[in-house]
């Protein structure tokens, strides 16, 4: 792997910004066989989860335009022809919230590139424990989008389990899975208590905690993890075949363009974000 490293330099205001401290020795000349190409750079969408606004630059960093969503979105995956893709998750009225395992609707949205129009493309059902005045996980809510913004992975139960969402028709085109030994959840004194208290318990852990899309394979960090060697992912091509599996010992943040996106602290403490490339 190379890596390229950037700095986190954080604030009371937690305002932050990023440094890069990059050392790359090359050629006088570039490798490429036409250089001095002119890109074309695509608009860049922020999404501020904090004001429930989306904003839209140039690459030049110019505002295009900005709006406040209606209704909170969950997460934000990225780009499927000319709208942008979100979740959205619809909690019941808290009167509503009866101390048990409720199936939470998680709605598949297509959202204009201005906020004016959105549509629902699919819902997924996500168990969570719900009280009046209390919630705890059960089934978790991972998405990858795939590259060429046509399919949505989706993992929303808490066994091991993969949905194939084709975004242009809304409907579930494959399911996947393999047989997978769960591994028991141990709760800290704050959550044995809350269990006590609600008469509830989590057995096991969620046996997926993420899905990445890597050169058209479905990478999924799974559940298996120890502190020294590190996390097992399972690698999926498209159609759902069990391809491989791997030890990964790094915070991996995101997957985007073959990069591995990953947050590592160094010894004094400090938070790096840090861009790797994959060699073969």
């Amino acid at each position: 792997m190379r890596k390229i490293k950037y700095s986190l330099l954080f604030c009371f205001l937690s305002f932050f910004s990023l440094q890069a401290q990059q050392v790359i020795e090359n050629p006088k000349k570039p490798l490429a066989k036409n250089p001095g190409r002119i890109l074309g750079l695509r608009d860049v969408f922020v999404f501020d989860f904090g004001q429930n606004r989306i904003i839209r630059i140039t690459a030049d960093g110019e505002l295009v335009h900005q709006w406040t969503v209606r209704r909170p979105y969950n997460d934000f995956f990225g780009i499927s022809g000319d709208y942008l893709l979100f979740s959205r998750a619809n909690y019941p009225p808290i009167e509503e919230r009866k101390g048990k395992l409720t199936e939470i609707p998680h709605e598949i949205l297509l959202v204009s590139k201005d906020g004016s129009e959105e549509k629902l493309v699919h819902t997924f059902s996500v168990l969570r424990f719900l009280a009046q005045n209390a919630a705890a996980f059960w089934s978790p809510f991972h998405a990858a989008q795939s590259d060429d913004g046509r399919f949505l992975f989706v993992n929303h139960t808490a066994e091991y389990g993969i949905s194939v969402l084709d975004l242009e028709t809304g409907k579930i085109v494959r399911n996947f899975g393999r047989k997978y030994p769960r591994i028991k959840h141990y709760s800290d004194p704050r959550e044995a208590q809350f269990f006590k208290k609600y008469n509830f318990e989590r057995p096991y852990e969620a046996d997926i905690a993420g899905l990445y899309v890597f050169n058209n394979r479905l990478w999924i960090r799974t559940s298996t993890a120890d502190k020294e060697k590190g996390t097992l992912f399972d690698v999926f091509n498209f159609d759902g075949t069990y391809l491989d599996a791997f030890i990964l010992k790094k915070n991996l943040i995101a997957v985007l363009n073959g990069r591995l996106m990953v947050l590592e602290t160094d010894a004094d403490g400090y938070l790096s974000f840090v861009i790797y490339a994959v060699g073969e």
